[in-house]
């Protein structure tokens, strides 16, 4: 039997390993052993990222650390979108638009935001933010 480093592998099976890893471990963890990992992490185009996971100075280093254009699904919870303030943290921070290679956008909510989740699609306002055109 032979033996493989994963460093050795084609870039497409390497970046199919990354499919079934989260941002955080591929980011710092993988990125950073070595020149080739870096260059096979850099041109990975299918970051999934799930934003409920992930503590608000976690998203903004993660925010800085992948390319927009190399995220193709994003999950928002909530909390990401609704506060006490009716203020939409998630899309103060991301320009949606900038995510060019998206394929899925994601919300997941609690019982607890039912109120302000009716009110925010009954008046587009969620909408709205989501797809507002540039200014």
């Amino acid at each position: 039997m032979m033996n493989i480093n994963l460093v050795d592998l084609p870039t497409e099976l390497f970046h199919s390993i990354l499919d079934r890893l989260d941002a955080m471990t591929i980011i710092y963890a993988l990125r950073p052993v070595c020149k080739r990992t870096y260059s096979m992490i850099k041109s990975y185009n299918r970051f999934q990222l799930n934003f409920s996971s992930f503590s608000w100075s976690d998203r903004l280093l993660i925010a800085r650390q992948i390319p927009f254009e190399n995220v193709s699904s994003i999950v928002v919870s909530d909390s990401d979108i609704f506060t006490d303030f009716g203020i939409y943290p998630f899309f103060e921070n991301f320009d949606i638009r900038r995510f060019s290679r998206l394929k899925s956008l994601s919300f997941t909510f609690s019982e607890r935001s039912s109120e302000l989740r009716s009110q925010a699609f009954q008046s587009n306002t969620l909408i709205n933010k989501i797809i507002q055109p540039p200014m």
